[in-house]
């Protein structure tokens, strides 16, 4: 699978789904962001770490990583074996579509996965998936572990 193929889907276990929900819950009312690592195999990307970043943003309602930062992060996620598959992001207050600053963001991670989590849902999914592709971000199909965080 190359860097810019649209995946089939994305596999995130539930205790990274729950890592992230409760830094959302702590980093509110501003959105709380981090990394998401893991593999790419058979068009699925497969999520096995999710690395808490600093917020750089300087309002609520939006998010920045720091670019040394980041390459610190991929440099770490190789010597792992792995990749950074792409950016995590909370919407405290909002849905679990991107916003129009995600969009325009996204433009500057191709081939990326996107994941937005709302730890304020109380009925539903809290968390979405979102491919960067061609400067638009497509939903994907998502499959999260229930009682375990290896692949099937």
């Amino acid at each position: 699978m190359s860097r810019q193929d649209l995946p089939q889907g994305v596999h995130l276990p539930a205790p990274i789904v729950a890592q992230v929900l409760e830094e959302s819950r702590r980093t509110a009312p501003r959105e709380s962001c981090g990394l998401l690592v893991g593999h790419r195999s058979n068009r699925l990307l497969n999520v096995l770490e999710a690395w808490p970043m600093r917020n750089e943003s300087s309002g609520d309602n939006a998010f920045a990583i720091d670019g040394i930062a980041l390459l610190e992060a991929e440099d770490e996620a190789e010597r792992k074996g792995l990749e950074v598959l792409g950016p995590y992001h909370s919407h405290p207050s909002g849905l679990l579509q991107p916003s129009d600053q995600d969009r325009r963001v996204a433009r500057a991670w191709p081939g990326t996965l996107w994941v937005i989590v709302n730890a304020g849902v109380s009925r539903g999914p809290n968390w979405s998936a979102w491919w960067s592709q061609g400067g638009r971000l497509s939903g994907l199909k998502t499959r999260a572990a229930v009682l375990s965080s290896a692949v099937p």
